[in-house]
């Protein structure tokens, strides 16, 4: 059940580009199901919380649209780029969670379980067939250039609408309330690039970038290390800034100091996302701890006890990405 859990939430992020998102959604229907099987609440919370991470990774992703927009890098490649990464982490969330029940410790009790036959089994599996129309919409249609990005979020719309229709839930009052949600979050992310771009020209004026730049270039060490470095800082932030905010105030100064040590744009960001969404659950201001905590309500200590093993999953999997690059870099050469 765990692992069908990290299953689900690497389902919706491929139409959904949040990982609170994604955590608030899939553990509305995920914890009260261990609950009632007699899942440890650490163990519930940790594995809803981790899953909700492939939200910003597994395309479409805010964090490539941010990265993209701040390095001027395409943001069709930027989602291609986190297809693997993605699948990767949710390999090693479905291993931890592998590990830990066959341990014993992700049960209070046990549960007579609810043994299901193939059909039942098929038939669960073509509630899906829904999403991974979208996803093809939207990322096949990217990836064949098809569509500009602004037109794969168009067309996925559509597509969810017409979806909406055939399931027979579309009603107006929907779409309105989801266009109000749409505009809000629009309107807060313009604002917040203005002020980055802002942001951006003062630092060039300031030429501390470029003195940066030179200095970690002329520095006799490894642009790995560099890397890791500052993979090292982004987790730190993580643990007191917003994904968002994290991403417009550092990337500006960073990516010159990638560039100037000739390392690759795409593999920075995805990198970047990797360890900016390691924040999102890394105590103590972790944004999905605290919506899981909320849905479980669970107090919040129980949720940081139990995401520790997905954090470390989550290190291991980005270090694997820092030394092997070809593991995001990939499918963008296929484009």
């Amino acid at each position: 059940l765990a692992i069908a859990s990290i299953a689900a939430c690497g389902a919706f992020a491929a139409v959904c580009g949040s990982s609170p998102a994604t955590a608030a959604t899939i553990g509305g229907i995920a914890i009260p199901e261990m609950k009632k099987y007699g899942y440890k609440d650490d163990f519930i919370c940790g594995t809803v919380a981790a899953g909700g991470l492939l939200g910003i990774l597994i395309p479409p992703s805010m964090g490539f649209i941010l990265f993209g927009l701040l390095t001027e890098q395409s943001i069709a490649k930027l989602y291609v780029a986190g297809i693997l990464p993605g699948l990767l982490l949710m390999g090693f969330f479905v291993l931890v969670c592998f590990l830990v029940a066959r341990s014993g410790g992700g049960a209070e009790r046990s549960a007579t379980p609810v043994l299901t036959g193939a059909r039942e089994k098929l038939a669960s599996v073509t509630g899906l067939t829904d999403i991974l129309v979208v996803f093809l919409l939207v990322i096949g249609g990217l990836t064949l250039g098809f569509f500009s990005p602004t037109e794969a979020g168009a067309a996925g719309v559509l597509g969810i609408v017409v979806v909406a229709m055939v399931r027979r839930v579309f009603t107006w009052k929907r779409l309105w309330v989801a266009m109000l949600r749409a505009t809000a979050t629009t309107g807060m992310i313009v604002i917040i690039f203005i002020g980055a771009m802002l942001f951006t020209n003062f630092l060039a004026a300031s030429m501390l970038p470029f003195s940066l730049s030179e200095f970690f270039a002329n520095l006799s060490v490894s642009p790995l290390l560099v890397m890791a470095g500052i993979l090292l800082l982004w987790i730190v932030l993580g643990c007191a800034m917003d994904s968002i905010a994290m991403i417009m105030l550092t990337v500006p100064v960073l990516y010159p100091i990638v560039a100037a040590l000739g390392l690759d744009p795409i593999w920075f960001a995805v990198l970047g996302v990797m360890s900016i969404e390691a924040g999102l659950i890394t105590p103590p201001d972790g944004m999905n701890l605290y919506i899981v905590a909320r849905i479980a309500k669970v107090p919040l200590h129980v949720v940081f006890r139990g995401v520790i093993p997905f954090i470390l999953a989550v290190v291991v999997a980005m270090v694997l990405v820092l030394l092997f690059p070809q593991i995001a870099l990939v499918l963008p050469k296929l484009l």
